[in-house]
């Protein structure tokens, strides 16, 4: 229905911040929002080195399409508060909230790029 995003580990960011480590990119499409002096890999060339962790929330198939809608207004509106998007960003967790219908399109096209990588590993799908 709507989407967080992981895109920096918290410790990490850390120790970039104090200096004891050096980042050399995020993989993401964009710059993460916790880390926006960090660039992306895409940014310097790499455009194929790309990976992101992605969390939603689901209901049971064939719930009334009205209250889908119901609850990603819900989901997003409270994912869109200060605090909780504070609370998370100390988690590393970038909240972006979303329809059902984009976060249904991130599905897909993830599916289709790491599918491949799956079956050449050896990894069964369900």
């Amino acid at each position: 229905m709507c989407r967080l995003v992981s895109r920096c580990c918290p410790t990490t960011s850390i120790s970039h911040r104090s200096g004891l480590v050096s980042i050399l990119g995020v993989t993401t499409e964009q710059r993460s929002k916790l880390a926006p002096d960090i660039p992306t890999f895409k940014e310097q060339g790499f455009a194929e080195l790309y990976g992101q962790t992605y969390m939603g929330f689901f209901v049971r198939g064939g719930t009334a399409q009205d209250l889908v809608a119901q609850y990603s207004a819900a989901l997003s509106k409270v994912l869109a508060m200060p605090d909780v998007a504070s609370r998370l960003a100390t988690l590393g967790v970038e909240a972006t909230g979303g329809t059902p219908e984009q976060f249904a399109q991130t599905l897909k096209r993830e599916r289709e790029r790491w599918e491949p990588v799956a079956r050449e590993a050896g990894i069964k799908l369900g």
